[in-house]
């Protein structure tokens, strides 16, 4: 499977000279990656100085033949964001053929069985799991982040063991992982959490106890506690679901002096129903109807959980009054929540061209309320929030007051154009497409607004202030339409 990434190419031998290397000062030191990389990013920032742009060359130039596999990696990332499309490739090809067994091997290896991943069954999938470790022996990889695939697709079998309900198979991959206290752990709190969902609490509990007793130190391994705090959460899970509600509060209080996993639905969960589970019904109302209170969101699952108690303790009271109370104050925290995060900067001007070729400017929208979507064709969350941001599009579409541009940026293959017009003709999605790309030769909106990730949104009011600027995405039509929503209501306010 490897040959397939390790086309036979021309590597010139002359690009391993020692001529080529002299100059290059920060290559040279053999630096660690994370040291050299922000050193090398400043000569990049740097470029539009000759005497800069020179000695970055040189140093990509020495990175490329550097012996370092995350030098050649990374000297390509960098001829990719030169535009240097061709050389990146290049690069990309060399150091699949020097590092047959390195870390983007791997990886390639790793993308061509994603698929299988998905659909096989657990004994097959534990069979691709072996071989995977055959063909990328762990141990060649420095312990940490680099090893943490193997973590991953050990997950992906316990999961599917979980599915199946083969929980004995779960004991034999976890017994490749005694001695690795962060993987053990790591992976015993994985298969608690699928085990959780099928509702197999005795397995759960048996499976985060051990997880606990190694991250708390209690087997006598290595306290490494990276994962302590989400070992606490998913134990305390299973003894609430066991009946054992005491021990189940101690653990959450241990997770509240570390500061961590407080506030999420799970541990609010376990405290409410450990509470109730002792007949301490008065202190589980208080302390759901606290988190309720301070609720910005749908609250239909905490209803369903408060409501046996509620009307234990108050048999004379309507309980649909106590919820419809509850949802006024969540709009109202929402509509605070939202304000808070406002800024007040001047939104710059620019030109882009959209998918028919018509420039376009933001002045041409003077007076109007805009909603600024930067996105590319390769970001999956991106693409997963375009039904919400289509039905929101929808909308607003008789409100002349209301523009949406989706600008479509940091794109590097050659045929984006099309991928993008081939996306909005396969979803029907009637969005006001601009290009933001490097052949308009403008300056790159993205960077004008300071996006620093995909998805960005940005809203600009009537003023031609930017008022709203946040990243990320969810794939929730109704919330993407609820924020959106929200947020134009309060520019029109304005």
């Amino acid at each position: 499977m490897i040959t397939k990434f390790m086309k036979p190419l021309a590597f010139v031998p002359m690009l391993l000279g020692v001529n080529l290397l002299s100059g290059q000062e920060l290559t040279n030191k053999n630096l660690p990656v994370t040291e050299l990389m922000p050193q090398i990013a400043n000569l990049y920032n740097q470029r539009s100085d000759p005497a800069k742009s020179a000695s970055l060359m040189k140093e990509l130039q020495a990175m490329r033949v550097n012996a370092n596999e995350e030098y050649v990696n990374y000297a390509a990332m960098l001829y990719k964001k030169l535009g240097q499309d061709a050389t990146a490739d290049s690069v990309k090809a060399e150091l699949l053929q020097r590092f047959p067994k390195g870390i983007q091997a791997r990886a390639a290896y790793l993308k061509e069985i994603e698929p299988k991943r998905k659909t096989l069954g657990g004994a097959d999938l534990e069979n691709e799991y072996r071989k995977f470790l055959t063909t990328f022996p762990r141990n060649t990889f420095a312990e940490g982040a680099k090893q943490h695939p193997y973590d991953l697709f050990a997950a992906d079998v316990i999961r599917k063991y979980v599915s199946e309900g083969n929980y004995g198979k779960i004991d034999e991959i976890l017994k490749d992982f005694e001695g690795r206290t962060n993987a053990e752990v790591f992976l015993r709190i994985q298969a608690t959490s699928a085990l959780l969902r099928k509702n197999e609490d005795k397995e759960a509990l048996r499976i985060s106890q051990v997880a606990y007793d190694i991250a708390s130190g209690k087997t006598g391994k290595a306290n490494e506690t990276v994962f302590l705090g989400s070992a606490l959460s998913v134990y305390s899970q299973a003894l609430m679901r066991n009946n054992r509600p005491e021990e189940a509060l101690a653990r959450v209080e241990d997770m509240k002096n570390m500061g961590q996993g407080m506030g999420s639905w799970a541990t609010n969960e376990t405290i409410f129903k450990s509470l109730a589970q002792l007949n301490r019904n008065e202190e589980a109302f208080k302390f759901l109807d606290e988190v309720l209170k301070g609720s910005t969101g749908d609250n239909a699952a905490y209803f369903a959980m408060l409501e046996p108690v509620y009307k234990k303790l108050y048999p004379n009271k309507a309980f649909s009054e106590y919820t419809d109370a509850l949802k006024a104050n969540a709009e109202v925290n929402k509509l605070a929540a939202v304000k808070a995060s406002m800024v007040d900067e001047v939104a710059p001007d620019f030109t882009l061209v959209d998918l028919s070729g018509k420039e376009v400017s933001l002045s041409a929208y003077k007076g109007k309320i805009v909603v600024l979507d930067f996105w590319a064709t390769w970001c999956v969350p991106c693409i997963a929030s375009f039904p919400g941001m289509q039905a929101a599009v929808d909308k607003y579409k008789n409100d002349s007051d209301v523009v949406f541009l989706f600008i479509n940026t940091s794109e590097s293959d050659a045929n984006y154009k099309k991928n993008v017009e081939a996306l909005m003709t396969k979803n029907n999605y009637s969005f006001h497409v601009l290009l933001d790309n490097k052949e308009f030769k403008k300056p790159n909106v993205g960077n004008l607004y300071g996006v620093q990730a995909l998805p960005t949104k940005v809203m600009i009011d009537k003023n031609g202030k930017i008022r709203f600027k946040y990243s990320g995405s969810t794939s929730d039509v109704k919330s993407v339409v609820s924020e959106t929503d929200a947020k134009i209501n309060i520019l029109k306010a304005i």
